[in-house]
């Protein structure tokens, strides 16, 4: 059954089966205990924990029964054609609480985190066009901000922060790949909001000025360049590292090293046949013209349809190959 389910973190809340769609999960706080458990799936959430982050640790009295309460109409959401008195596969009851025995991969949010991991490899070991596809994949994954009904509660918050971050290096990521697979012009527009929105990320300003640099607009580079340096200053006191200043200089002096791109992938060559190694001097045929001169007779035979197989016999090392090759 639990090949069957997929957990949605990213917008609101969903789990999906498959000939079933959306489950009901019941009441927000239900939700919550869902989403709680799918952030570590596969590990015991311990039953205190549950209770101080499902109530801003604030518990009312009896919280121990509400959320027990809580368990048994969500395993009948998740198997509802699990038999009476069989133990459930998938909300689990561990010692010190319950665990959710889902593999990663069915988790939106997990597979997130997988495929910008694969992506940065593969960038970093200058793969540019799988990690073009791969990272991707990961932001085709957000239909919506992470755990987004559930952003002013206080689990979510850590999450919602380290995720944001992950998507905004994906992103980078993912236009760095995309640079040194040319696409330059078609990068702009989008680099530009990025940087818009997150005004001090100076690697985001660095891929934004290659690519107005690279689509021909030398200007509007040094005009990027100028805003970074404006906004770091006033807004923070600092000046730009040492990545920015040398892309200035660069881009002010129209070095060529601006327009390198990434090498194509070599072509796949099937190996060559070995050239045969031609014969020494001193292994020619010595004393058997008359032995060579039968097998050609019936080569000859053989190739106007006449005759049949011939045997070459001796001992090991006394020529028989040679003798062949020659009447071949």
């Amino acid at each position: 059954m639990t090949e069957e389910l997929e957990f949605r973190l990213f917008g609101p809340l969903e789990v999906t089966a498959a000939g079933r769609g959306a489950l009901d999960l019941g009441t927000r706080k239900q939700r919550a205990l869902v989403a709680m458990l799918a952030l570590e799936p596969g590990r015991v959430v311990s039953l205190d924990r549950l209770i101080d982050e499902l109530w801003a640790g604030e518990p009312p009295a009896g919280a121990t029964r509400t959320l027990q309460a809580y368990i048994a109409p969500l395993r009948k959401a998740l198997e509802p054609d699990r038999p009476p008195r069989t133990p459930p596969t998938i909300l689990l009851t561990r010692e010190p609480g319950y665990l959710l025995a889902v593999p990663p991969g069915r988790i939106d949010l997990w597979r997130f985190t997988a495929e910008a991991e694969d992506g940065r490899t593969a960038l970093a070991r200058g793969d540019h066009r799988r990690a073009a596809e791969t990272l991707g994949r990961a932001l085709d994954l957000w239909r919506g901000d992470p755990l987004g009904e559930f952003a002013d509660q206080e689990f979510a918050l850590p999450v919602v922060a380290r995720l944001a971050e992950a998507r905004l290096a994906a992103l980078e990521n993912l236009y760095d790949a995309r640079l040194a697979l040319g696409d330059d012009a078609s990068l702009v527009t989008g680099l530009e909001e990025i940087a818009g929105a997150e005004p001090y990320r100076e690697r985001t300003w660095s891929l934004l000025v290659l690519a107005l640099y690279r689509a021909g607009r030398q200007a509007d580079a040094l005009a990027a360049l100028r805003r970074v340096r404006t906004r770091l200053s006033d807004d923070l006191g600092l000046s730009p590292g040492p990545e920015l200043r040398d892309l200035e200089k660069a881009v002010f002096d129209q070095s060529p090293d601006l327009l390198v791109r990434a090498p194509a992938p070599a072509p796949v060559v099937a190996p060559s046949e070995p050239e045969p190694e031609p014969e020494p001097e001193g292994d020619r045929l010595i004393g058997r013209a008359g032995q060579l001169a039968e097998l050609e007779r019936r080569l000859a035979g053989a190739r106007r349809g006449q005759g049949g197989a011939v045997l070459v016999t001796g001992e090991a090392g006394i020529g028989k190959t040679r003798l062949v090759r020659a009447a071949a």
